[in-house]
Parts: structure tokens; sequence; C-alpha cells
């Protein structure tokens, strides 16, 4: 994965929240939303956002068609990162406790 490219990609898109939204004819589409408290999402009027969505569309676009190899990949990789992370830790928890158990002994031998 192009971590770069997938950056860019997040950072060119609309930076408001997205949700999914069924219209009345069971077609599902996207939606640019502004937070509101509780996490609810307020839908932003076509009016306030119009000029955004033709500048950002292309951006939206490509955003939308990488997510689903960019989502999977951050994902795979995260887990590795916290597996070796796991390692990490285990392997610093075993250097303290021989630390521990060899302290005591080091002045003895001088």
């Amino acid at each position: 994965m192009d971590t770069l490219a997938a950056k860019k990609r997040c950072e060119a898109a609309t930076p408001e929240p997205w949700e999914t939204h069924q219209e009345g004819d069971g077609f599902n589409s996207v939606r640019i939303c502004k937070p509101i408290s509780d996490g609810e999402c307020q839908p932003v009027g076509e009016a306030e956002i119009l000029g955004t969505i033709r500048a950002q569309a292309e951006a939206n676009a490509d955003f939308i068609a990488h997510a689903r190899s960019d989502l999977p990949a951050a994902l795979e990789a995260l887990e590795e990162a916290q597996g070796r992370i796991a390692e990490l830790e285990n392997a610093l928890r075993a250097a303290q406790t021989y630390v521990k158990a060899v302290r005591p002994t080091v002045g003895e031998s001088e």
C-alpha cells in the first residue's frame, strides 16, 4: 500500500463526516454532514455545499474508489504493528525479569 498516496486522498476528500442514506426509491447515496451533539450527523444543505461538491467531486470519487483496498491494507498493517508491539513488550518484560534476577549478584563477583 502506498501510505503517502492514501494519506493524500484522505486529506483531499471532503473533511466533514459522511454517512450513507437510502433515498425514497431505494437508492443508497453518500451525504456529507456537519457533526452535532451525541455523534449525530446533520446533512449539509445542497445550496450550502454545492460549490464544495463540484470542486471536490473528483477527490471524493478517488477516495471512495481506493477505500476498498486502502482500508484493508491499513488494517492489516495495524494488526502487524500491534503484533510487533506485543512481541516487544514481552521481550521487554523478559529482560526486566532477567535484570531483576541478576542485579543482586552483579556486585558479588567483584
